[in-house]
């Protein structure tokens, strides 16, 4: 009866049409409990899988308001994310809530006055990240890829625009963002907190280049000649080839790390490897001694 309920759900926008009423994890997760048995937990768990997709697949036709999607898409995985499998969650936030925060993104105003600026989908990124519902390269593509190639256009635009001596605003700026990036007035707290997107901004090789990159600009214009403005320019990319960028680049470490491991099993004489190279240092030793 409840895998026929599960099936014959539909989604639908309550009165106020910002939330879904009648949402599965209200009258799934209580039964979960009591249904112990190795074949029903995995049906149910696949149903319900199929019914969250279809949710979303409404908001995402239905739901014009960019923010109340955004926050109908998190209500509707977040009670799952110890439930269904993580890739699961992350392949339905990548199918449906990516693009659109993508999109977004790229939309946004970078206003050179800081507090002007509005950070509702900055923060629903970030949200989605810590959730464990946006996987590490999407989100570290999203930021990269839409966020911080809109801002260092900006940042290299109101440099070309001014003189040797009024940088102070700049600099200034530039130190705001750093600062709401990285969360770096928080100290060492970050580092603590599970899935902290913070942690992935600081430790991300790349992020830290754009931010070094935009002090090089902020230098070029101090002290003329060392560095040139023009050289600089940013190039922008969509979070869509940040990500293929970053999943290329993750392939080839991977690989080099495999070849080293290999390197060194052989090197060490241990495994298959090293029986190769054991019996091929063999056979030199009594080759040599039969020439002597």
């Amino acid at each position: 009866k409840l895998t026929r309920t599960i099936m014959e759900w539909k989604p639908n926008l309550d009165e106020t049409g910002v939330h879904l009423e009648n949402r599965l994890e209200g009258w799934i997760l209580p039964w979960l409990q009591y249904l112990d048995h190795r074949s029903i937990v995995p049906t149910i768990l696949s149903d319900v899988a199929k019914r969250v997709k279809s949710a979303l697949s409404f908001s995402k036709r239905k739901v014009s308001n960019d923010n109340v999607f955004f926050n109908i898409c998190i209500e509707t995985l977040q009670p799952w994310s110890r439930i269904l499998k993580n890739e699961t969650l992350q392949h339905l936030t990548s199918t449906f809530v990516t693009p659109r925060l993508g999109r977004c993104l790229s939309r946004l105003t970078i206003d050179r006055n800081f507090e002007k600026i509005r950070w509702d989908t900055v923060n629903i990124t970030f949200r989605l990240c810590a959730l464990g519902l946006l996987s590490n390269k999407e989100f570290l593509g999203l930021i990269e890829g839409e966020l911080l190639s809109n801002w260092t256009e900006v940042m290299h635009t109101w440099l070309s625009s001014i003189g040797t001596t009024d940088h102070t605003q700049v600099t200034k700026y530039y130190l705001k963002w750093k600062t709401h990036i990285f969360h770096s007035d928080a100290g060492e707290t970050t580092s603590k907190v599970p899935n902290s997107p913070y942690q992935l901004l600081q430790d991300d090789e790349m992020i830290c280049r754009i931010f070094y990159g935009c002090l090089l600009m902020i230098q070029a214009v101090i002290q003329p000649g060392k560095y040139s403005l023009q050289s600089l320019c940013p190039v922008h990319f969509g979070y869509s080839v940040v990500v293929a960028r970053r999943m290329k680049e993750s392939r080839a470490r991977a690989e080099e790390t495999l070849q080293k491991m290999e390197y060194d099993t052989v090197g060490k004489g241990t495994g298959s490897g090293g029986f190769i190279y054991a019996s091929e240092k063999k056979r030199r030793k009594r080759h040599i001694s039969r020439g002597r």
